[in-house]
């Protein structure tokens, strides 16, 4: 897979958040299955690594679903606090996820629609690796994932799964 630069230029080399099954390139915060990783200097990295590509992917629905319980709802926000300008192009990133998505930035989305939250997953996934190179099945599996977290509990009617929880919904679990 060729892998590209935000500025569409190719990569040499693969993004850490491929090789530690953490294409959203989510802060390390003593979520369920993750661990701290060091660089090759030995420095401890701030970024979660997950043990399996679907877990990475997981974790970033899980993550918009969190952002969606506090009242941050549309697309815009939602990236402001994923992607905050002191690190980002945040403006550039909102509008690639628009654009990838299909979504408009300011009108609140619906965190229970498969299509959106598979969607809003491949975008982040883009903007943060530079590519997409999982499955649609994978974003889509993410997707129901992320929609049973919702509300903290056992939610088997939500696309037929049964998803066991780790903690409560709280501004110390997976933030970004």
């Amino acid at each position: 897979t060729e892998v590209l630069d935000a500025k569409g230029k190719k990569r040499d080399k693969i993004p850490f958040g491929l090789l530690n099954n953490n294409p959203g390139n989510i802060e390390f915060r003593n979520q369920e299955g993750a661990s701290q990783w060091s660089t090759s200097n030995g420095k401890v990295s701030r970024f979660a690594k997950f043990a399996t590509q679907e877990e990475g992917l997981y974790q970033i629905g899980r993550q918009l679903q969190l952002y969606d319980s506090r009242g941050i709802s549309t697309i815009k926000d939602m990236i402001n606090k994923y992607a905050p300008s002191s690190e980002n192009d945040t403006a550039g990133y909102i509008q690639g996820v628009v654009e990838q998505s299909g979504y408009a930035a300011n009108k609140p989305v619906d965190m229970t629609d498969l299509k959106l939250v598979s969607a809003l997953i491949r975008a982040i996934v883009r903007a943060e690796v530079g590519t997409s190179p999982y499955t649609q099945g994978q974003y889509d599996e993410a997707a129901k994932r992320s929609i049973a977290f919702r509300g903290n509990k056992y939610q088997e009617s939500v696309y037929g799964l049964q998803i066991p929880t780790y903690g409560r919904l709280s501004s110390t679990y997976g933030t970004r």
